[in-house]
């Protein structure tokens, strides 16, 4: 499985057409990254995604919170569409419907209960439209991946938020925290009395969350329909007196979410014997009228499998390249991993890189012959996951390969010959004894 490069065919889904007004500076970074933009009411009743069985778009911007299935376009159909390969960003807010609540549970992201609303009483920003004091809160967590937010992602500035927390399973290995709370955050109904814990606090609290899906498909939640606005993007940090980070952090965000970054792609893949020799064929000679025709189940197939011999020494390596906005370069880790499967590994080891994208394994073949694979599969945070298999059969030694005299045989060889041995002083002593 490999990454392929997000398309431009984007579909902008919204509650009022005002939000095109509203959210105008953001709308305009993805039209300079060449988006074509199709803005529609979330609730039109004529809105295919589809057509035929091939998708009309290739992302999908979801900024009506207030949507609730009234038109054409479905929870399901939003469902189906992710699993067919498409990219989604999901704004929600704090009175969001409870369509969009179900389409981030089906993805894994739980929102806070209805009315709740994330404060910070240490870092805020007032006068910029929170319905309570403190609702415009300084997020500082964000996620230090250059692969995600970029090379300044580890000293960017604050990002403005007002909206609702989340929280996804620790165990999901799909999700991203990209944006969580602070220490003094908390997530709570704040027309009602504290009377228990939050329903988050601190780092618990996330604002932005990305999925990428098994299908290298990426989504991403938000609680905040006011993070990618014009306000919040020309906001200035009331304490430092310098911009907020909001323009560079959705316009990168929206980047890894439409796949125009962190996608890997593999190619030239080649595995060989240590001197340089190929594998064999399974059956060299195409025409074997000595062998019955039932012996392989797909002749045409089988004979064309690539085999090698117990205890060969072998080199297997692939060309990997990153697309990183712009170009693809070459990409260079130290932590791929080769397997050599068969049900369980016989063989994991590290592949050297050289740098220039070139990724290489030196393993021998293990004493036990069978049908095996060559099993990558390289998942990281940011990137699209790399998992693809090579398949190869290992055969025993045959009769003539063997050395004539095997050390491990000398007891058996010597008790040939002390039997022979005895039966010739046997015979010798029956026949000329009296």
């Amino acid at each position: 499985m490999e990454g392929k490069l997000g398309g431009k065919r984007s579909l902008v889904l919204v509650d009022v057409l005002q939000t095109e007004a509203t959210h105008s500076i953001f709308l305009d970074q993805l039209r300079e990254r060449g988006h074509i933009l199709s803005i529609q009411l979330a609730s039109s009743p004529t809105l295919p995604l589809t057509s035929y069985g091939a998708p009309l778009y290739d992302n999908i911007l979801l900024m009506a919170p207030e949507w609730n299935e009234d038109g054409e376009v479905s929870v399901a159909g939003l469902i189906e569409f992710v699993e067919a390969g498409g990219n989604m960003m999901v704004m929600a807010d704090c009175d969001m419907s409870a369509s969009v609540r179900k389409l981030a549970s089906l993805s894994g992201v739980d929102f806070d209960v209805e009315g709740s609303s994330v404060v910070d009483h240490f870092r805020f920003e007032d006068g910029l439209g929170g319905s309570s004091p403190h609702t415009v809160i300084h997020a500082t967590g964000i996620l230090k991946n250059t692969k995600i937010l970029g090379n300044n992602a580890s000293h960017m500035a604050p990002v403005l938020y007002r909206g609702i927390g989340h929280a996804v399973d620790e165990n999901n290995i799909l999700a991203s925290k990209i944006l969580t709370g602070g220490p003094s955050t908390y997530s709570a109904i704040l027309d009602r009395d504290l009377e228990k814990y939050p329903e988050n606090i601190g780092k618990d609290t996330l604002l932005v969350t990305a999925i990428q899906g098994r299908n290298n498909a990426r989504v991403t939640f938000t609680g905040s329909m006011a993070i990618c606005s014009n306000r919040y993007y020309l906001a200035v940090l009331s304490d430092t007196a310098s911009p907020s980070g909001n323009k560079e952090f959705c316009n990168s965000l929206s980047q890894w979410t439409f796949a125009e970054k962190g996608v890997l792609r593999v190619s030239n893949v080649t595995h060989h014997r240590l001197d340089g020799t190929p594998p064999e064929l399974l059956l060299k000679q195409k025409e074997r009228p000595d062998l019955p025709v039932s012996l392989f189940a797909d002749p045409e197939i089988t004979r064309n499998s690539l085999v090698y011999r117990i205890k060969d020494d072998l080199v297997y390596s692939f060309f990997m390249e990153e697309y990183d906005g712009s170009n693809w370069v070459p990409f260079h880790a130290d932590d791929v991993q080769l397997e050599f499967v068969m049900l369980d590994p016989y063989i994991r080891k590290t592949m050297q890189s050289n740098g220039k994208g070139l990724f290489t394994c030196h393993l021998k073949a293990p004493d036990v012959y069978g049908i095996f694979k060559f099993h990558i599969m390289y998942r990281r945070t940011g990137l699209t996951t790399i998992a693809f298999d090579t398949l190869v059969s290992v055969r025993p030694f045959k009769h003539n390969e063997y050395e004539r005299f095997i050390e491990a045989a000398y007891p058996y060889y010597s008790s040939a010959f002390t039997i022979m041995a005895g039966f010739f002083i046997f015979s010798f002593y029956f026949l000329y004894s009296k």
